[in-house]
C-alpha cells in the first residue's frame, strides 16, 4: 500500500509505502538501520533517509490518495537481515551491480534467459512514465544494456524495445 503524506505534491511526490512482509522481525537498534538500508538499496527509487528511524511514528494523511494491492505474496525479508547467509549473498551480488542507479539495479537483478526483452521494455517505460524524452530513454538503455553481462543484442535492442518505447510516444496525447 502506498499513500501521499501531507507534504506531497505534483512537484514533488511523497508517498509513504507498507509492505506485508514475510516474517515478523525482532531487531536491536543497530540491527533495524542495517535491515533498513538493505532494504532501501534493493528498492528501485531514492527513498527518504528519516524512513530509518525506528522511534519515528508516521502519521497517515487522512486526506491523501491511497493506492492498494490486493496481491498475496508476501516480501520475502531474509536477504535485508542482517547476519544471515541471504544477505551475505545480497550485499555479494549487490557490490557486483554496484555501478548502476537504483533502477537499473532492480532490472539487472530481474534479467534471466527468457525474460530479459520483458525486462528491458519494462526498464524503458518506466523511463517514459518518469517524463524523459525519446533520445534521453533511447541513450539510457542503450548505456544500461551495455553495462549488464547477459544484455539484449544491439539489433533485437532497436527493433523490440525501442520500437515499442516509439509507439508508446506516438500514441501519447
Amino acid at each position: 500500500m502506498t499513500h501521499t503524506t501531507k507534504r506531497h505534491t505534483p512537484d514533488d511526490n511523497r508517498f509513504r509505502l507498507i509492505l506485508p512482509m514475510s516474517y515478523e522481525l525482532k531487531l536491536d537498534s543497530a540491527d533495524y538501520v542495517e535491515f533498513m538500508n538493505n532494504l532501501v538499496q534493493w528498492l528501485p527509487f531514492e527513498t527518504d533517509e528519516g524512513t530509518h528511524q525506528r522511534n519515528r511514528k508516521w502519521l497517515s494523511n487522512s486526506k491523501g490518495a491511497y493506492h492498494y494491492n490486493d496481491g498475496q505474496k508476501l516480501l520475502d525479508v531474509l536477504p535485508f537481515v542482517p547476519k544471515t547467509t541471504k544477505n551475505e549473498q545480497f550485499r555479494k551480488e549487490g557490490a557486483e551491480l554496484q555501478s548502476l542507479d537504483n533502477l537499473e539495479r532492480w532490472f539487472a537483478q530481474r534479467f534471466a534467459e527468457g525474460n530479459r526483452n520483458n525486462q528491458m521494455i519494462k526498464f524503458a517505460l518506466a523511463l517514459v512514465d518518469s517524463g524523459m524524452s525519446y533520445p534521453e530513454v533511447e541513450t539510457k538503455v542503450i548505456a544500461f544494456n551495455a553495462k549488464i553481462s547477459n544484455g539484449l543484442a544491439a539489433d533485437e535492442l532497436q527493433r523490440t524495445v525501442l520500437v515499442t518505447v516509439a509507439k508508446k510516444y506516438q500514441s501519447a496525447p
